[in-house]
Order: structure tokens, then C-alpha cells, then sequence
């Protein structure tokens, strides 16, 4: 049936078929997201009684009232306004529940909540303390050099007394609906849901999300978990030199297409992308000098992870707790090994 097409149509003929492959993709993610969202509208059990004019949760104006089982009315929204009260409410609670090596300052809260592709959505008291956060989530809407886009999870947050409550889980559900709306505002596919956490969080992000922790297999047969270190959050303004130190995490990933297979090479695009968000401005830094400095280290960390990984051709592994100890018996029985990162 080509048989009648000069080049030029026979390419742009393949062209709108790739470009239809694409979109399909592109639709099925965000069906997925919100199966996933709705999904999470069961499990947190609060109870939405009204909602703003905007229902969008990436739109600056968003909120939603919420009952709890004890009949408290709650207030998620999303802070999009530096100045807001909640802001430094958000600083005191990543510091009580995060080290400094690990807790961004209040200027980049500040700075970070205006961006159109980060999201603090918090949980507050209706009627009580602006500056009183119960519970937060931060996320980045970040690109991949392939085009599709990645949910980046930078913290979780509630306080002790909140926890178990359900509002980690509302929370995540409005992250999860904002990235499939920034998603569909830039017609890209969303591709992963991505954090760097500890052990302590592992067992709430696969409960509700299905992020695992990532494996390759070494050319000498070992199972080991990828080596990621968290960049430092503050550098000094005058030197370009970190004021924290890298800290190690686990790499907790869910494809957004859940039977998706994941590679090395995707790895690349994900850890790159991250690394990318922790560059501050160069107008942030006294000198070029400093910012140079700044630039260099975090791209010396991105060489060193990429020197941990095997080639791309290498095997990857997803895994939860019950998979990776059936795989470390099957290992130590043929004389293999399972290598983990310790936080």
C-alpha cells in the first residue's frame, strides 16, 4: 500500500504512526495516575466536605476541607505564596522529622514554593495556627532527557502525633494528581514517581505508591543496590563549597506503568534529572568563581554514581523487602551475594 508514496510521505506517514505510539503512552499514563489517586482517595479515609473553585491541585488557589475520624476538620493545600505563614511552618517540621544534612532551608522553601513545577502541599488545622503544619509532602515535576517526565518526591513529613491518621496518604494523592495535570499541560508522558529516603519510609511508599528499591547485577554475578547519595541542600554563598554533607539514601522507584521494564540507561536520566534540581542559581553565589565550584561538585557526584553502575546492557532489579531476602537465599546457595546500602 506504499507503493504509490515518494519518500518524503513514506517518512512523514512513519512519523505520525511513532507520534501516535507516543500519545497512546502519554494517555495511558495519566489514566494510570489517576486510578492511582482514586485508589488513595479510599485508603486515607478523609472525608472530602468541600473543595475550592479551583479543583486543579497544581493551580495556585487550591484547597480542600477534610474530615477526620474524630470529626476534626483539616485544610490540604498547596503553598504557592512565599510569604505564607505556612512556610515556616514547613521549615520547623522537615527540621524536627530530618537531620541538617538533610532538611532545606527556609530560602529554598521560599524559593522553590513559586515555581509552577514544585509543589508543597501541606495539611493544617481549619481555623487554627497559619504557621501550624500537621503534614507535608514536596514534589518537582523534573524532565528526562527522553522527553518523558518524572514525580520527584523530595519529603513526606507529619507529625508524630498525626501519624497513621491517613494524611501522608491525601497528601500523595494530590502530588499524584498534580503531576498528571503538569503532565498533560506539557503533553509528556510521566514516566516515574522517584525518592530518596530511608528505611523507615520503605514500607509506606511500596504500601501506597509501589516505589522499590533499585538492584543491578555486576559483571561478577553480585546483586548489589545502586550507591546513591543525596547532594548536599546548602553551599556557602562566598566559596561555592558545601555546608552539608552528601548523605546516602535508598533509590525508591515506581515506573508509572507498573509492568515497564526499567534499564540502566533510565537510571542515568533519573539520577541526572535529580541532581539537576540541587544546582542553585548562579546569581545565589558571590563569584563565578563560587558558582563554578557549586556546579562541580554536584557534577562530580553525578560521575562518581555513574562509575558505581555496570554498563547499560546490565540487568535491573525492582524490589521490595520479601523479593530481595528470596533472592539473597537463591544467591548464597550458587555462591553469589546480595549487597545493600546501608542509611
Amino acid at each position: 500500500r506504499y507503493a504509490f508514496m515518494n519518500k518524503s510521505q513514506f517518512l512523514n506517514l512513519t512519523r505520525r504512526k511513532e507520534a501516535g505510539k507516543v500519545n497512546r503512552h502519554r494517555h495511558h499514563s495519566y489514566i494510570i495516575l489517576q486510578a492511582l489517586a482514586d485508589e488513595l482517595d479510599v485508603r486515607s479515609g478523609l472525608r472530602p466536605i468541600r473543595v475550592s473553585k479551583i479543583t486543579d491541585p497544581g493551580a495556585k488557589g487550591f484547597w480542600e476541607d477534610l474530615r477526620d475520624s474524630s470529626g476534626r476538620t483539616l485544610r490540604l493545600r498547596r503553598i504557592s505564596n512565599p510569604k505564607d505563614p505556612a512556610i515556616k511552618g514547613i521549615h520547623t517540621l522537615l527540621c524536627k522529622r530530618f537531620t541538617e544534612d538533610t532538611a532545606d532551608t527556609l530560602e529554598t522553601i521560599q524559593t522553590d514554593s513559586a515555581d509552577r513545577d514544585v509543589a508543597y502541599f501541606v495539611i493544617q488545622e481549619k481555623g487554627g495556627d497559619p504557621g501550624k503544619v500537621l503534614a507535608l509532602i514536596n514534589v518537582y515535576v523534573l524532565p528526562l532527557g527522553t522527553g518523558k517526565l518524572q514525580l520527584f518526591i523530595g519529603y513526606v513529613a507529619t507529625e508524630h502525633t498525626e501519624e497513621g491518621k491517613g494524611l501522608a496518604a491525601r497528601l500523595y494523592r494530590a502530588a499524584c494528581l498534580f503531576f498528571m495535570r503538569r503532565a498533560e499541560v506539557m503533553a509528556r508522558e510521566a514516566f516515574a514517581i522517584v525518592g530518596e529516603m530511608v528505611e523507615t519510609v520503605e514500607e509506606f511508599f511500596l504500601r501506597i505508591g509501589g516505589c522499590r528499591r533499585v538492584y543491578v547485577e555486576m559483571p561478577n554475578g553480585m546483586i548489589i543496590e545502586i550507591i546513591y547519595m543525596q547532594p548536599p541542600v546548602d553551599f556557602d554563598k562566598k566559596t561555592g563549597k558545601p555546608l552539608t554533607k552528601p548523605v546516602p539514601e535508598h533509590l525508591m522507584i515506581r515506573l508509572v506503568d507498573y509492568g515497564a521494564e526499567l534499564t540502566v540507561a533510565d537510571i542515568l536520566e533519573i539520577v541526572w534529572s535529580i541532581y539537576e534540581s540541587y544546582f542553585f542559581d548562579e546569581e545565589d553565589f558571590e563569584s563565578a568563581e563560587a558558582y563554578r565550584r557549586h556546579c562541580d561538585f554536584i557534577i562530580g557526584m553525578f560521575e562518581d554514581f555513574k562509575k558505581s553502575l555496570p554498563d547499560t546492557s546490565a540487568k535491573v532489579f525492582m524490589m521490595n523487602h520479601t523479593i530481595r531476602t528470596g533472592m539473597a537465599r537463591e544467591l548464597e546457595l550458587s555462591g553469589g551475594k546480595l549487597i545493600e546500602v546501608k542509611t
